[in-house]
């Protein structure tokens, strides 16, 4: 089950035709249009939130594939060369594979596997199970041979 989104249908449709006005929006384009969306809006919407939600919900270029094995081990490799800035991993990810990933796919995917590491080195470690050796048996007596 999702979450809601605070952004209206009117306000996704506003921002869509910003955007396709603006293809190479500068950084402070978010601005102008957090003040757009002020005036059809009842909730003020910050340009951080809208910059959020295009990146991450509404860029028409976004793969919603699942992420497949090679994209994985790559956007871990990316976090292990310490790249701690995902929009530095969405770039690079997006160089290699031709697929623009969502910030949020990414950081997901990451907390998720570090979660799942983490849990699996909280394990109790399982001992090994060593059979003891037989007692000696001096009080029973040799066996006498059948024949004679």
């Amino acid at each position: 089950m999702g979450r809601t989104s605070i952004f209206n249908q009117a306000e996704n449709e506003l921002i869509l035709e910003w955007m396709q006005r603006n293809p190479n929006h500068p950084k402070n384009s978010y601005t102008k249009l957090s003040k757009e969306l002020a005036k059809i809006s009842s909730i003020e919407k910050s340009s951080k939130q809208i910059r959020q939600h295009w990146s991450n919900n509404l860029n028409p270029a976004l793969c919603k594939d699942p992420l497949n094995e090679d994209e994985k081990i790559f956007i871990v490799q990316c976090a292990d060369q310490n790249e701690k800035f995902l929009t530095k991993i969405v770039d690079l990810t997006q160089k290699e594979y031709k697929k623009l990933f969502s910030e949020n796919k990414i950081k997901n995917f990451l907390h998720t596997r570090k979660r799942r590491l983490d849990r699996i080195q909280e394990l109790p470690k399982l001992e090994v199970y060593e059979p003891k050796p037989f007692p000696p048996q001096s009080n029973i007596p040799p066996m006498k041979p059948i024949f004679d």
